[in-house]
């Protein structure tokens, strides 16, 4: 037999083995399905959970992404995503869920109550949220970025409103005392139910003595000279 003899017998059996079943083009040595003109290596890959491309992967970059929504609430846990051709039950397409074992959290909610330490719009900050660490919670502090300033604070010779009452270094605990001077005499009453605390100078009609024996008269005070008017002028 000779050389093109062989040849032909070659080709004949190689033809004879390729066969094209799908009429698509591509015979069933490259076809991964040569049953389906739709399978093939120039085909365009769909979700339908088969390898329409021949590639050796099946619905490669035509899955829609869902997230896993245990508490029905619309919205998933990140963490849950996973990769399908149509949405499955209990499976969204909005992650963000920061608790998805309670439908009161996710990115919708509204923050319940000011004193509630809870995050329930996952937003990463809480209704108790507290910056300046002074234990009230910003909706209850009047300045909540400064630890020195809350209700309840006792007021201090700094400048601020450290009580939140509207006024500024009134009655500080570490201010002077001074006295209401009803009568001018420049001493003042001994009752501290009209002691003020200030910071610097003593306020109008008020002084820092305190000795006064008689604050509703001018002619009575320690050192005046005693005068006959039925009153203890030198105290």
């Amino acid at each position: 037999m000779n050389r093109s003899t062989l040849l032909l017998i070659c080709l004949a059996l190689s033809t004879a083995c390729k066969t094209d079943a799908d009429n698509d083009g591509f015979d069933s040595k490259a076809d991964c399905d040569d049953d389906d003109p739709n399978v093939n290596p120039d085909a365009v890959e769909i979700c339908d959970a088969v390898d329409n491309d021949c590639d050796g992967e099946t619905d490669e970059g035509v899955r829609d992404v869902y997230f896993r929504d245990l508490d029905g609430d619309g919205y998933g846990d990140e963490a849950s995503m996973d990769e399908f051709c149509s949405q499955p039950p209990d499976y969204v397409t909005i992650a963000g869920d920061c608790n998805d074992t309670d439908a009161d959290f996710n990115p919708g909610a509204s923050e319940i109550d000011c004193g509630d330490p809870n995050d329930y719009n996952c937003d990463g900050s809480v209704g108790y949220a507290d910056v300046d660490a002074d234990g009230l919670p910003a909706c209850q502090d009047c300045n909540d970025g400064d630890p020195d300033v809350y209700y309840g604070a006792n007021e201090t010779c700094d400048g601020k409103d450290n009580d939140c009452d509207g006024e500024v270094d009134d009655n500080p605990i570490d201010g002077s005392t001074f006295y209401i001077d009803h009568d001018a005499d420049g001493f003042g009453s001994p009752d501290e139910v009209y002691a003020v605390y200030s910071c610097g100078d003593a306020p109008d009609g008020y002084v820092a003595d305190n000795t006064d024996c008689n604050d509703l008269a001018a002619t009575a005070y320690p050192g005046a000279d005693e005068v006959c008017d039925g009153i203890d002028n030198d105290c």
